[in-house]
C-alpha cells in the first residue's frame, strides 16, 4: 500500500512524532535496496512472487501467485476488498497560472465550510491532500484547465494547529465522471514516475465492483488475481467473498504520535453483505483476509459485535502487537513499508520477529516490495 510522501505531510498535518512512536517504528525498520522496489507491475498478474509462510514449517517456501489454487484447501475461504479505485489525482491552476496538485479522498457527509460560509445547493465538499497548499488563500477558486471546471478552497485548523484541506466542486458536476475523464490514477508518489496507460488496468482488480465505497488508493494485494486463476479457485471449491472498504488516510498515512496515544487511525468506510456475514459466521475452513484493508474490516466488524454483522460501518482500529488477531486464520499482502501501520498489523497477525524474519529473507531472495511488488501469504 502507498504511504503519504514528504510533500503531502508538510501540507497535510503537523507529524511531530512521540519518542514512543521512534522507538516503536525502530522495531519494525529493515534494509531495501532501491532496486527491489516495484515501479511497475510483473508483466502478468499472477506471475508475481508468492513467498508462503505455513504455520507449522519455520521456514518460508518460495512460490508463485499462479499456484495459489495448489497450495489452498477446497474448505478455504478468500475474502477480498472489491473497492473500485478512482483517478482521483487531479491537477488544478490557480488564477496566477500555477499548477495545484490534489489528490481527492473523499466526500464530506456535512459541510465542512459552514464555519466560513454556506455550500452550494447541490455542491459536496471533498477532503483532499493538496501539494504547497499554504500558498492558497482561503475560498480561492481553482480551475481544472481542461474541463473549466471550478473548485473553491478550504482550509479547516484545529486547535492543535493541525490543517485539513476541502475543495468543493461547482454545484451538479458528477464528480465520478470527472474523475473518469479528467483525473489520473492514484499511483504511490516513491514509484517516482507519472501515471501510464497500463495503470488504468494494472492498478485496479479484476473484481472491483460499482461506484459505492470507491477509494483513492488500490487494495494491492488483489492485484495479483486474474480472471483464470480466480475460476481455478472456484472449480477447485474454494469460496470467495468480499467486503468493501474504501481506502483512505487510514490505510496510507504515516504514523503520528497522535494515532499512537489515541489508539486510532483516520477514519475509513467499510461494508460487509450479509452473503459474506453468513458464510463467514459459519466457515468450513480457513478465513484467509485478501489484503491489510480486508483484515481491518474483518476485525473491526468482529471486535464489535463478536460475530460479523452485515451493514455499513466505520473503523478507525490500530492493530498492532500484541493485539490478537481473531477474524481470520491467513493472509495474503503485499511487502509494506518500514515503520508502517500495515506492516504492524500484518505482526500482530503472524508475530514481529516471524514477520521481520521473513522480509530479510525477501530481501535477499531478490523479491519485489510494496504496491506493485510480490506477495506473501502467511498462516497462524
Amino acid at each position: 500500500m502507498p504511504e503519504i510522501d514528504p510533500f503531502w505531510q508538510n501540507d497535510f498535518t503537523c507529524i511531530g512524532a512521540m519518542d514512543e512512536l521512534s522507538e516503536l517504528q525502530k522495531t519494525y525498520q529493515f534494509d531495501l535496496p532501491d532496486e527491489l522496489i516495484a515501479r511497475h507491475p510483473a508483466q502478468f498478474r499472477d506471475q508475481s512472487r508468492l513467498m508462503v509462510l505455513p504455520a507449522d514449517r519455520p521456514l518460508p517456501e518460495n512460490r508463485s501467485f499462479f499456484e495459489l489454487d495448489q497450495i489452498l484447501e477446497p474448505s478455504d475461504i478468500l475474502v477480498w476488498n472489491d473497492t473500485l479505485v478512482e483517478p482521483r489525482r487531479v491537477f488544478l491552476q490557480r488564477s496566477t497560472g500555477a499548477r495545484i496538485e490534489a489528490l481527492f479522498l473523499e466526500p464530506v457527509q456535512s459541510d465542512p465550510s459552514r464555519s466560513v460560509a454556506p455550500a452550494p445547493e447541490g455542491s459536496q465538499s471533498w477532503s483532499c491532500l493538496i501539494r504547497n497548499a499554504s500558498r492558497i488563500k482561503q475560498e480561492e477558486l481553482l480551475i481544472e484547465p481542461q474541463s473549466q471546471r471550478n473548485f473553491r478552497f478550504l482550509r479547516l485548523t484545529d486547535s492543535a494547529n493541525n490543517h485539513s484541506f476541502f475543495l468543493q466542486p461547482e454545484p451538479g458536476l458528477n464528480m465520478h465522471e470527472f474523475f473518469l475523464n479528467y483525473g489520473q490514477m492514484p499511483i504511490p508518489p516513491y514509484l517516482g514516475r507519472e501515471e501510464e496507460a497500463g495503470d488504468r488496468n494494472r492498478y485496479q482488480t479484476v473484481y472491483a465492483g460499482d461506484q459505492d465505497l470507491t477509494s483513492a488508493a488500490a487494495p494491492t494485494a488483489g492485484l495479483h488475481f486474474s480472471a483464470p486463476l480466480i475460476d481455478r479457485l472456484k472449480d477447485r471449491g474454494i469460496r470467495i467473498a468480499s467486503v468493501r472498504l474504501a481506502v483512505g488516510l487510514g490505510t496510507f498515512a504515516p504514523l503520528t504520535g497522535e494515532n499512537l496515544r489515541k489508539g486510532e487511525l483516520h477514519e475509513e468506510r467499510f461494508s460487509m453483505p450479509e452473503t459474506t456475514a453468513t458464510l463467514l459466521n459459519h466457515p468450513a475452513g480457513r478465513i484467509i483476509a485478501v489484503g491489510t484493508t480486508t483484515l481491518r474490516a474483518l476485525e473491526s466488524n468482529l471486535r464489535e459485535y463478536q460475530r460479523f454483522e452485515p451493514g455499513t460501518f466505520q473503523t478507525r482500529a490500530f492493530f498492532k502487537p500484541p493485539d490478537r488477531i481473531r477474524s481470520i486464520q491467513g493472509l495474503i499482502t503485499n511487502f509494506h513499508l518500514p515503520g508502517s501501520s500495515l506492516l504492524m498489523l500484518v505482526s500482530a497477525f503472524a508475530g514481529t520477529e516471524r514477520i521481520l524474519h521473513a522480509y530479510r529473507q525477501a530481501v535477499e531472495d531478490r523479491y519485489r516490495f510494496y504496491s506493485y511488488g510480490d506477495a506473501m501469504l502467511v498462516f497462524a
